[in-house]
């Protein structure tokens, strides 16, 4: 749960991984380097520090823009 695992079928990271860690990963940096870009501007370095992926995806978000389903033409769920 807290690794990164690179191999020719693909990418796994663990849910307990921390942002940063997967940021910083050799393998998501180089083969990844998109993704390793987004983790870097998705939060401040204290929350990429703290913030794990698993929880990170589950966290639902506090904006009131991404809530409002009328801008998005979405019925929350």
């Amino acid at each position: 749960m807290r690794r990164v695992d690179a191999s020719d079928r693909g990418l796994r990271i663990g849910a307990l991984v921390s942002m940063a860690d997967a940021a910083e990963n050799d393998a998501v940096k180089h083969d990844y380097p998109v993704l390793s870009q987004s983790l870097w501007l998705a939060a401040s370095q204290q929350l990429r520090n703290m913030a794990t992926l698993g929880g990170n995806v589950l966290q639902r978000t506090r904006c009131n823009y991404f809530r409002d389903t009328s801008v998005h033409g979405m019925q929350q769920t």
